[in-house]
């Protein structure tokens, strides 16, 4: 599986990571053929945004969280 993780007005940490990378691995057991995943993590004055974007064979599923 490729990963690509982008971090807008943040820095980028091995912790930071190192969590994404667990949480895509729980996605694999429902989405067997994962092909690619896409994070972009994003912080403005007093707003926090995860979007994920995640390509299997023949789907690609997208989900946008926002909070303050």
């Amino acid at each position: 599986m490729q990963l690509n993780i982008t971090a807008r007005h943040l820095k980028l940490t091995a912790a930071i990571s190192d969590y994404v990378q667990k949480k895509l691995e729980k996605a694999k057991r429902f989405l067997d053929p994962l092909i690619w995943a896409q994070v972009v993590l994003d912080v403005s004055k007093q707003r926090h945004e995860a979007e994920i974007i995640i390509h299997t064979t023949g789907h690609t599923f997208t989900a946008k969280e926002e909070s303050a």
